[in-house]
């Protein structure tokens, strides 16, 4: 399932937005804990339902991996961005003054899949508004 979002910002300024606990707090859950480092830790908050995770992979400006641990349990309220065992492949680039954000989400079941995109949209969404907020 895939996304994305062209934002007026720099691929500097983005990348930071993705890994920094407090700003991931106002687009992705409603507290996230993130080490951004390969191998750091994950935990995103959401309707009181807390997901764990690590970083695959970061590559400072350009790209984010995070995979979801696959044995925790997903009640039925669980947020599909954090669907245990998914992974959450974000891509950064640089475009025309603007980054162009690329969301890939693997590893969903495929009755998952509507409501994921429709979940990825709106976080997205939430995330330009912080890097963009209206004047």
């Amino acid at each position: 399932m895939r996304a994305a979002i062209d934002v007026h910002r720099s691929p500097a300024a983005v990348f930071s937005a993705l890994t920094d606990p407090a700003r991931l707090s106002r687009w992705l859950g409603d507290s996230v804990q993130f080490e951004s480092r390969a191998g750091g830790r994950v935990a995103a908050t959401e309707a009181g339902v807390t997901t764990t995770g690590h970083v695959l992979e970061v590559v400072p400006g350009r790209r984010l991996l995070i995979a979801w641990d696959p044995a925790q349990p997903a009640p039925a309220d669980a947020p599909p961005a954090f669907a245990p065992g998914s992974r959450l492949e974000l891509t950064l680039a640089p475009e025309d003054g603007a980054t162009h954000l690329s969301a890939i989400h693997w590893y969903l079941r495929a009755e998952a899949a509507p409501a994921a995109q429709r979940d990825l949209a709106l976080r997205l969404g939430r995330l330009r508004a912080l890097l963009e907020p209206a004047a």
